[in-house]
């Protein structure tokens, strides 16, 4: 019999800012309880019944289907990221088209961010 503990302890962000996220995530079964097996799962239940103990959520893993990340979506979210970053450290100037002046010349203006 071997039980892991609750979701939201176990699933710990690698940046606070990811902490709600995960919240969301988790939904209703942040405070479920992960075990080994279905077997486990019946035999703490039974106890808790015995016990008088107010119920609760458990999460067999063996009974847990997860499926596979599709490698497209995988592939298009880190894309994404790479812009989102290359955006917010990359610093680039904006172009203004040339312009006439009284004199006949042109004059070209560059204005950085």
């Amino acid at each position: 019999m071997l039980q892991y503990g609750r979701l939201i302890d176990l699933c710990e962000p690698s940046h606070k800012k990811y902490q709600v996220a995960i919240t969301k995530v988790l939904g209703k079964y942040m405070d479920a309880i992960a075990c080994d097996s279905e077997k486990t799962a019946k035999e703490c239940i039974q106890y808790m019944k015995e016990q008088r103990i107010e119920p609760e959520t458990f999460l067999p893993l063996d009974y847990v289907e997860v499926r596979p990340v599709n490698e497209k979506l995988r592939f298009a979210i880190l894309l994404m990221l790479l812009l989102v970053l290359l955006f917010s450290i990359v610093s680039y100037a904006y172009f203004t088209p040339p312009t006439r002046t009284r004199q006949n010349c042109l004059v070209l203006s560059v204005s950085a961010v």
